[in-house]
């Protein structure tokens, strides 16, 4: 397959490298004419040394070539891979995605004259509100007739200086396509099967893109101020994010990583605000640490939103979601009972295997509240909404209102979800 590779930076001789290593002919071009001329004598300029060598070979072996103009670059290409910078010039910007647009558009304005209807790939790092732009750009006219080209987004997940390892040993593959035949189209460029990636829409692989290295950002953050705060008591912080990393049953793995409603329970809440108060005595700033009540509290005010009650609606909440010791120590159940009460009609409450700690505790924090104490939900009155805990019996689940919010889910049950 002829494919081609504009942007010759670090992320495009890694791609042209791996395009050729699948079998491919490969045509790159690059705006920078100096490296385009070293290029063309085989000198390259990864970081990767290997990399290099590797790309020197396969130029002399023909299997690669790079041209000096866009339209001969991209002159016959099944394939476009478009790996050209994006920076951010501010810190209030997004990426600055013009290259991106400019390419797209110089290409487009050369296919609509011919009957070549290439697939772009962008492996370039946009912004989710930017997809859409990336994507009006391949429409064009061509004989009075509206078409437009494929694009896909498929980020690129490589640490500069392991460009040859993270390449060949990818921790992930993300093709972001609207059709599966441009996804396969991509997988086949690598030499890979449909199986061995992740298909997703285009906002979903630029959002993997940049949550991922938020998360990065975020343990490297979180590791900083754990050293600080284990410093500050005489501790060494390098033994105790040691042990913590190794944990890979609950710390260094997917567990609570899956989206849903607060943290709660009996630990989380009461050692996250006890820790908070621990470094607000000490007198040094742990703005992470800070922000994670504050953050849990932001997902009880999106629960209350996404259930959106009337004031005249009566709530039923199935389960009570407290511990069983009455702890209601920045537990999110209490401060989400707490917004129901004040904006809908009548809050009613429904757990038969309630303890009485718990009773109690919740009946004190929200006076308000009725409680239930039929062994089956089954009110007097009418219910306009029934909220769904994780503390929801079986049998419970069953006794459905006219509207059915699924908290532990975060959304609205529908006629087709088991119940």
């Amino acid at each position: 397959m002829k494919v081609s590779v504009i942007g010759l930076g670090q992320v495009g001789q890694a791609t042209a490298w791996l395009l050729c290593r699948a079998g491919h002919s490969v045509i790159g071009y690059d705006n920078d004419r100096h490296k385009r001329k070293n290029m063309q004598k085989g000198i390259f300029s990864s970081l990767d040394s290997n990399l290099n060598r590797d790309l020197s070979r396969y130029f002399v072996d023909r299997a690669m070539s790079v041209l000096d103009d866009l339209q001969s670059a991209t002159s016959g290409a099944e394939v476009i891979f478009l790996c050209l910078p994006t920076p951010v010039r501010d810190i209030n910007d997004s990426h600055d995605i013009n290259s991106v647009l400019d390419c797209i558009t110089s290409i487009v304005s050369y296919k609509q004259l011919t009957e070549e209807r290439p697939t772009f790939v962008v492996r370039s790092t946009v912004s989710p509100h930017q997809v859409m732009d990336i994507s009006r750009a391949g429409i064009f006219k061509s004989f009075g007739v509206c078409a437009r080209l494929p694009i896909v987004i498929n980020p690129e997940f490589l640490r500069e200086q392991y460009i040859i390892e993270d390449i060949t040993d990818a921790s992930v593959t993300v093709i972001g396509a609207d059709e599966v035949h441009s996804a396969d189209l991509v997988a086949r460029c690598y030499g890979i099967g449909m199986n061995a990636v992740h298909v997703v829409t285009p906002v979903e692989a630029v959002l993997v893109k940049v949550l991922s290295n938020a998360f990065h950002a975020i343990k490297i953050s979180f590791a900083n101020e754990a050293a600080d705060i284990s410093e500050h008591y005489g501790a060494s912080g390098d033994r105790v994010m040691q042990v913590l990393a190794s944990d890979g049953k609950l710390n260094a793995s997917a567990r609570y990583l899956r989206p849903g409603f607060a943290f709660a329970g009996t630990c989380l809440p009461k050692d996250v605000s006890a820790l908070d108060a621990s470094i607000a005595r000490a007198g040094f700033s742990a703005p992470l640490m800070h922000s994670l009540l504050k953050s849990n509290y932001a997902t009880v005010q999106r629960a209350h939103r996404l259930i959106d009650p009337r004031e005249e609606d009566t709530v039923l909440i199935i389960g009570c979601d407290l511990p069983h010791n009455g702890d209601t120590l920045q537990q999110p159940f209490i401060q989400l009972l707490r917004l129901l009460h004040a904006s809908c009609g009548i809050l009613l409450i429904h757990d038969p295997l309630v303890s009485v700690q718990s009773r109690e505790a919740l009946s004190e924090a929200v006076p308000s509240l009725s409680w239930l104490d039929s062994p089956e939900p089954t009110p007097l009155l009418p219910v306009d909404i029934v909220v769904l805990t994780a503390r929801a019996t079986r049998d419970a689940v069953n006794i459905v209102g006219r509207r059915t919010f699924d908290l532990g889910n975060m959304r609205y049950l529908d006629e087709n979800d088991e119940r």
